[in-house]
């Protein structure tokens, strides 16, 4: 795929880095061509109203580097982007996009095009109109010149905190926009998306001065509060109360995977380290009335470990925990079960996954698994999906559709995949209003290398005084869920 940019400036804004990046990596054999177009742009992307209140976003912050930041395009260092010197030279392309709407000539740009134009202006009124009306789900919507007129295609929609400022919005509607564009040119169905209607109200200053005004209280607010958020583990069995498991006052266990042998039941979480602030992986062993006769940890070290996801598979004990600061995906083998284990196989290398389950179905084993970029603190809001042949080959092939769900308030899972009467379904977290807020129990009606697709079917929501739950995981008859709890 041939995808030709016409830009005003080698400056440019940094999410046009982060497209370019995500077309190279996304779209196979792609090539990118820039030509500068040379007409300046007198354009204020921000008035200064906004500008200044990016110190009050910041402390809402979703990006590490700001999508708006002006850089070099010059600094793309990849074999497969050509800058272009003069217009004669642009070759015939699959794509063309444009930054500049006003400035740009369609009709003479769109002879280089086979599929057509993109304007990629931004609107900024319209993301800003909906976060003051506190709209939670947004359009994400490109001018798209397929014939002769452009038309205003929606891309996707996305669901949006929208108590997080006006900046950390514009951020991730511009990071979901790319994604958005990527997954359309992949598509190859360019007729099928719908036309919007794409509002362009007038930002409301008094309703922006009420919005931030309540954002300054909860940042006092927060400053104030002398209570911890800890997480608490209950466990169930079938047709009995769930009992909560008698673990320290102010601990942080999370995460709960087990299972259950002749030698009792084996309790495996994250426990939060607080003089480090690192997680750590434990265990306990439980008697049939869920007291806590052991408990070791088994995995601490500089990094951040949790999300101890523990299997039994081919008559080994294995486990795939989240310690994405080692840049792989690491499988583990217990060499003597539960408490000392070792790594087995190193299932995906020079990449930072969290929270991996896994299951095989139709002859591959899948590993659903949120992916960490560079640029973000959120790693909440895309679903990645890997499958392979062998579980320990390391021969994994990124799905065609990733990320495969889209959206804060689903994409992260939360616990191992379930199979239960020849269906399969995903837990996920619902992080929208905060992270583990609630969870989405999913059955997927689609797994396949082309394609896939899942369908909400139950909400599992805290008990009374508890304001979160983020994982669920069962074995046999017995259930274990996590609940967070201000103490």
């Amino acid at each position: 795929m041939n995808i030709t940019f016409i830009v005003n400036s080698y400056s440019v804004n940094y999410f046009l880095i982060d497209l370019i990046n995500q077309i190279l990596d996304n779209c196979d054999d792609s090539h990118v061509y820039i030509f500068n177009n040379g007409i300046p742009n007198n354009k204020n992307v921000l008035n200064k109203t906004f500008e200044s209140l990016k110190e009050i976003d910041k402390r809402f912050g979703y990006f590490k580097i700001d999508p708006l930041k002006i850089v070099s395009i010059t600094e793309l260092n990849n074999p497969n982007v050509t800058l272009i010197a003069t217009s004669s030279s642009i070759p015939l392309s699959d794509w063309i996009i444009s930054f500049d709407s006003e400035n740009f000539k369609s009709d003479f740009f769109s002879k280089f095009s086979i599929n057509g134009i993109v304007n990629f202006d931004v609107n900024f009124n319209y993301i800003i109109s909906n976060v003051l009306n506190n709209k939670l789900e947004i359009a994400i919507v490109n001018e798209i010149k397929l014939a002769k007129d452009f038309k205003e295609i929606l891309i996707s929609s996305i669901q949006m905190n929208t108590e997080n400022g006006v900046h950390n919005s514009i951020s991730k509607y511009l990071y979901f926009r790319n994604l958005g564009i990527i997954k359309y040119f992949k598509s190859g169905h360019y007729e099928t998306f719908k036309l919007v209607d794409y509002n362009h109200n007038k930002i409301n200053y008094f309703q922006l001065s009420f919005y931030y005004l309540k954002l300054i209280v909860t940042i006092f607010t927060r400053k104030m509060k002398n209570s911890k958020n800890n997480w608490k583990l209950a466990i169930q069995k079938k047709g009995e109360d769930l009992v909560f498991i008698k673990q320290p006052k102010y601990s942080f266990w999370a995460d709960p995977f087990l299972i259950k042998n002749l030698d009792g039941i084996f309790l495996f979480f994250e426990e939060l380290n607080f003089e480090t602030k690192l997680g750590e992986i434990a265990c306990v062993r439980l008697n049939e009335q869920f007291d806590i006769l052991e408990k070791r940890t088994i995995f601490a070290d500089f990094s951040h470990f949790s999300f101890p996801n523990v299997f039994y598979h081919q008559e080994k004990f294995y486990m795939l925990p989240e310690n994405s600061a080692k840049n792989s995906l690491v499988l583990y083998v217990a060499t003597n079960f539960p408490y000392e284990w070792e790594s087995h196989c190193v299932l995906m290398d020079g990449i930072q996954l969290i929270d991996a389950v896994w299951v095989f179905h139709n002859g591959y084993y899948w590993i659903f698994a949120n992916k960490i970029h560079a640029y973000e603190y959120d790693n909440n809001y895309c679903l990645n999906l890997y499958y392979s042949k062998d579980l320990f080959g390391g021969n994994w092939v990124s799905h065609i559709k990733n990320p495969i769900v889209v959206g804060d308030d689903k994409s992260r899972n939360a616990g191992a995949i379930i199979l239960q009467d020849g269906k399969l379904f995903r837990p996920s977290q619902n992080c929208l209003g905060q992270y583990g807020s609630n969870i989405l129990i999913n059955e997927i009606v689609e797994l396949s290398t082309l394609d896939y697709k899942e369908q909400c079917v139950e909400r599992i929501v805290p008990l009374k005084n508890y304001i979160g739950t983020h994982t669920i995981n069962q074995y046999e008859d017995i259930k274990v869920v996590d609940f967070l709890k201000q103490e």
